[in-house]
């Protein structure tokens, strides 16, 4: 089992209020772009704190309670700060991280749109990402997740 420190709610809560901050000037073209405009709110704020990022942001679309997951190879001594974020029809999106054995490392189940999970892995591994969309009031919700290290 990897071990990890559990996310400080200051700085997840910090992460979230600036995201939500930039969320209502955020005027967009399509869907995608409204997510990517607020993940560069989320990137902003984690760049100040000394993160940068360490993956590619993953983009995809699910229909109100569906789920999707992804595999992060995730580096031993990083702390990582995992930020999601949907479009304005979603307003419930949620997290799940899991080792490689299946064990729950962290998540974020609050009902809101910009769910934050961190892990500080003492080796290298591959991890799992769960995202699911909760509400979504016009289907498919497009969302996003940007993957930051320090």
């Amino acid at each position: 089992m990897i071990k990890f420190r559990k996310k400080s709610v200051a700085v997840t809560g910090a992460v979230a209020a600036i995201v939500l901050a930039g969320a209502a000037p955020v005027l967009a073209n399509t869907y995608e772009d409204q997510v990517n405009a607020l993940l560069n709110v989320a990137e902003n704020f984690a760049d100040s704190q000394g993160y940068s990022d360490t993956h590619n942001r993953y983009h995809g679309q699910l229909d109100e309670r569906e789920y999707k997951t992804v595999t992060l190879n995730l580096d031993r001594g990083t702390e990582y700060l995992i930020v999601g974020q949907c479009d304005h029809d979603c307003s419930d999106m949620d997290l799940w991280l899991y080792d490689e054995n299946g064990n729950e490392i962290d998540s974020d189940t609050l009902t809101d749109d910009t769910p934050i999970v961190r892990v500080s892995p003492i080796r290298s591994a591959r991890f799992s990402l769960k995202t699911r969309i909760y509400a979504c009031s016009v289907e498919p919700c497009y969302y996003g997740i940007g993957v930051y290290g320090r």
